[in-house]
């Protein structure tokens, strides 16, 4: 007898953490099993679903999620079923063609599911249909197909119209899109972090196209300006860490995503210049230049080993190069700041003490941070009570952003 599994009940399904991360919000599975389940199958809603299923593909690093392919492979064969004239000679062609790839497509991966299901692998194609409850003539199609032999066109959309039953009724009935042990609102900010990963992830592919279009990078942009505004701190914290683009010591980075990304496969060096100029608009936008290279500093402190300091530290040191080159225009008090960062992490070359721009203000930069020095140096050597009785300040030198110089110089 056969068991009555959905498909996300398979082992591969397990396998790719499906009952823990989803590559998206319930609210949007909701509309997209809304037109899926819809019968007035039509070019605008097949359109719908091809672009739906598309974006969830992209957000998505897990292997084997056969009910989103085989939907993807009835609704394109339903939209160029509208879009083409099967009467004329080069669409009717064309036709065949797409569905004759859709229809074998289609019943390979019922046939992957079916071994799932089953345990074990699957051996002929018929007992595939027979599980499914399919007409066997459509296994016949499948071998017909792949031996250069097409089907009517016909024939080809009655076997798509039963397949598109067996995947609503196995796959998408039994599934609302909600999942018990991820119950993180929808839009939160783990969420959005892991959606600018995924479009970075394809940013930092070694294999991809550098620099990307001008469209893909306003997109990277307008993503990292919601996250920033959505909680500032998070982002850089997350962004100076392994869930992003730096390599933890097992050689993986992007761990905010299911499946970690090897480090090997990236080209974070060479591209992470560019993707500072592309984010660049945002953390200045919303005044938090300053703050981001803070963060940098401090995660360099804070690294968990010396391994992960030094990739931090080399990290961090090429997106303060490119902020720096952008020529963002600190406050006299952020760069002593930065400066006393910069002494205290020993960067292998200057890039802040030499950031003004004309001499004067090198001049005054280096007055306010003389001055500073020496007020903390009296500071320690008088730790007794002074004459109004209070005590002088004492500063840790290890944390050179340290509260004395905010307090005294915040109002610069």
């Amino acid at each position: 007898m056969k068991r009555n599994t959905p498909f996300m009940s398979s082992n591969r399904s397990r396998d790719s953490k499906d009952d823990v991360f989803l590559p998206f919000f319930p609210s949007q599975w909701r509309y997209l099993k809304s037109l899926v389940m819809d019968d007035s199958i039509n070019i605008e809603t097949s359109k719908k679903i091809i672009d739906l299923l598309t974006a969830i593909q992209q957000r998505d690093t897990a292997d084997g999620r056969l009910g989103l392919a085989l939907t993807y492979e009835i609704y394109n064969a339903f939209y160029h079923l509208h879009k083409l004239d099967r009467n004329n000679n080069i669409e009717g062609a064309t036709l065949q063609s797409v569905l004759a790839c859709a229809l074998q497509r289609s019943v390979n991966h019922l046939h992957e599911v079916c071994g799932h299901l089953e345990g074990r692998p699957s051996t002929m194609y018929r007992a595939t249909m027979e599980y499914f409850s399919l007409p066997g003539v459509i296994a016949s199609y499948r071998n017909d197909i792949a031996h250069g032999k097409y089907p009517s066109i016909d024939k080809m959309v009655d076997a798509m119209v039963e397949i598109r039953k067996v995947v609503i009724n196995q796959y998408w009935k039994p599934f609302d899109g909600n999942t018990v042990t991820n119950p993180r609102a929808e839009g939160g900010r783990e969420d959005l972090f892991a959606d600018f990963s995924r479009k970075c992830r394809i940013f930092f592919k070694m294999y991809s196209p550098h620099p990307q279009t001008e469209e893909e990078e306003k997109a990277l942009r307008d993503m990292a300006l919601q996250l920033i505004n959505n909680d500032f701190n998070y982002f850089a914290e997350s962004l100076f860490s392994t869930s992003f683009a730096i390599e933890d010591e097992d050689g993986h980075c992007f761990k905010c995503l299911p499946s970690p990304v090897p480090y090997h496969e990236l080209d974070v060096e060479g591209r992470l210049p560019r993707f500072m100029a592309v984010i660049y608009p945002a953390l200045k936008e919303t005044g938090n230049v300053f703050y981001f290279c803070i963060h940098g500093f401090q995660s360099i402190e804070h690294a968990e080993s010396g391994t992960i300091q030094k990739r931090k530290f080399d990290f961090f040191f090429i997106c303060a190069e490119e902020i720096v080159r952008q020529g963002y225009w600190f406050s006299i008090n952020e760069t002593v700041e930065l400066i006393k960062w910069e002494d205290a992490v020993k960067f292998p070359k200057n890039i802040f003490y030499g950031m003004p721009s004309c001499v004067s203000q090198k001049d005054r930069i280096l007055a306010e941070f003389d001055k500073i020095y020496k007020d903390l140096k009296s500071a320690e050597e008088r730790p007794q009570a002074e004459g109004d009785g209070v005590s002088g300040p004492t500063v840790d030198k290890k944390k050179p952003w340290g509260k004395t110089v905010f307090d005294k110089y915040k109002n610069f």
